[in-house]
């Protein structure tokens, strides 16, 4: 059976894609956050307003969103996009909602098979790949981040898979 997916690229055009029972993108496109003299805060705002709306009207089992890569060297720019990141998850998590964050790397080589994709390639693979047409950048990651949860949760982090190692051996008795 299909989960009820919502997904989101944060950034001041946010991203969105949903699909619902049948395992399709249903609904996508892009919210702008950022108005002209906007504050940071009334961006944060208008993401908690616009997820709730979402949220209220779609349903969803799980809300996914992409982690802030690697890939900028713009600390504002990070630190904004974890600003929506957390936004994602106190949402998800008034509403009781799991909240997946997905790297960029992993969902581009669930979804369209090259973790390295640039935005303009993720958007040809979507068009041959599964037929689906986007209109921006950020549609598109957003529809990437949907793609590649439908495929499951994301792997966790190897420090993470290390330390439950260790704890398991721990666990087991000594023989001497």
């Amino acid at each position: 059976m299909a989960m009820r997916i919502l997904a989101l690229d944060p950034a001041a055009r946010c991203g969105f894609a949903f699909s619902g029972a049948k395992d399709r993108v249903e609904h996508s496109g892009v919210w702008l956050l950022a108005a002209r003299g906007d504050d940071p805060g009334g961006q944060l705002q208008r993401l908690d307003d616009l997820l709730c709306e979402a949220i209220e009207r779609w349903r969803p089992e799980v809300i996914v969103y992409e982690l802030a890569g690697h890939g900028s060297h713009n600390m504002r720019a990070k630190a904004a996009h974890n600003e929506k990141c957390g936004v994602i998850c106190l949402v998800a998590n008034r509403y009781r909602l799991p909240a997946w964050g997905y790297l960029p790397n992993v969902w581009k080589a669930r979804a369209v098979g090259n973790g390295r994709a640039t935005k303009q390639e993720v958007m040809r693979r979507l068009e041959r790949f599964f037929g689906i047409e986007a209109t921006s950048e950020d549609q598109a990651d957003a529809i990437g981040v949907l793609l590649a949860a439908q495929q499951g949760r994301p792997p966790e982090p190897v420090k993470k898979q290390q330390r439950r190692a260790e704890k398991r051996l721990r666990q087991l008795p000594r023989l001497f």
